[in-house]
């Protein structure tokens, strides 16, 4: 029997895979960092340099009403990551110069470079010297209404009307006839009257900032009806006519005024019923100011 040597399966040669090459910086060459606009590559290589390997932005930053892009392309994001992130829509070589700073890159809201403001020097502020208040007062021109002088037609003809009326009886009022202290509705309307108690407010009505209540009690309020339907503060007697007023019942008139400044304008604003505008008379120079007003039908003074 012839006996067969077995059978071996050939035996395999080891390849050895490709190997790639890839161009390395040697030793000798640097890495160098590039600073065109939008190009993320941090550092590169000059022998790998060519004319697509950088991916940059030519322009200039562009922000406006919350959005960010570059003046070269159209594309705009809202998120300051996104717009650092930009793929550039130009391509050249890398450049390790760095760009000279301009004051003029600036982009306005059109897209256009917007010229810097140049600086003006302020000159140092100087203040103006005072005025001598003793300078002479000049009239200052009046412009009264012709809804005022109606007014004060009607006033002096109810005024007439309630004269005539009047008892002869020394001091006594006639029939209607309201009560003068402030806040007191209350009206005449025989002897009995003078018995009741008179509730008013003592003091005089300030409105000042949007804001109205009387000096004698401070209850503040921002609506005009409410003010005027407040409880008076003080108690006393009724004061009928201007005869008793006259013999010192009442305190000496007074209005309420108030003023703002605007610039170099000073407005002085003074609130009366009923001014007579032959027996007013307003006088200022750059520093004090006088008035005289003849108010209510020419009642009272202030």
């Amino acid at each position: 029997r012839s006996i067969r040597p077995p059978q071996t399966s050939p035996q395999k040669k080891h390849q050895t895979p490709p190997t790639t090459t890839t161009a390395r910086p040697t030793m000798s060459e640097a890495l160098l960092p590039c600073y065109n606009n939008g190009c993320h590559v941090k550092q590169y290589c000059e022998s790998e340099n060519t004319e697509a390997s950088c991916h940059h932005h030519p322009g200039t930053p562009v922000f406006h009403d919350t959005l960010k892009g570059w003046s070269c392309c159209k594309k705009r994001v809202t998120d300051f990551d996104d717009f650092m992130t930009l793929r550039g829509c130009a391509t050249a070589r890398h450049s390790n110069a760095k760009p000279e700073p301009k004051s003029d890159d600036v982009i306005g809201s059109g897209g256009e470079l917007a010229r810097p403001v140049p600086e003006v020097a302020r000159k140092p502020v100087v203040a103006d010297e005072r005025p001598d208040p003793d300078q002479p007062l000049a009239e200052l021109r009046k412009e009264p209404s012709r809804q005022l002088f109606a007014a004060l037609d009607r006033h002096e003809e109810k005024r007439r009307k309630q004269s005539t009326d009047r008892c002869d009886s020394v001091g006594t009022p006639a029939i209607g006839t309201s009560c003068r202290n402030s806040g007191c509705g209350a009206a005449y309307a025989d002897e009995r009257s003078d018995l009741t108690k008179c509730v008013h407010h003592p003091g005089r009505a300030v409105f000042h900032e949007g804001m109205k209540f009387w000096s004698c009690c401070e209850r503040k309020t921002t609506d005009f009806g409410a003010f005027m339907e407040q409880e008076g503060c003080g108690r006393g007697s009724h004061v009928w006519s201007s005869t008793t007023e006259e013999a010192g019942s009442r305190p000496d008139a007074t209005c309420r005024h108030d003023w703002h400044q605007t610039g170099n304008t000073v407005v002085i604003t003074i609130y009366s019923k009923l001014p007579v505008p032959a027996r007013t008379t307003v006088a200022a120079n750059a520093v004090v100011c006088d008035v005289a007003i003849a108010f209510d039908g020419g009642e009272k003074e202030f």
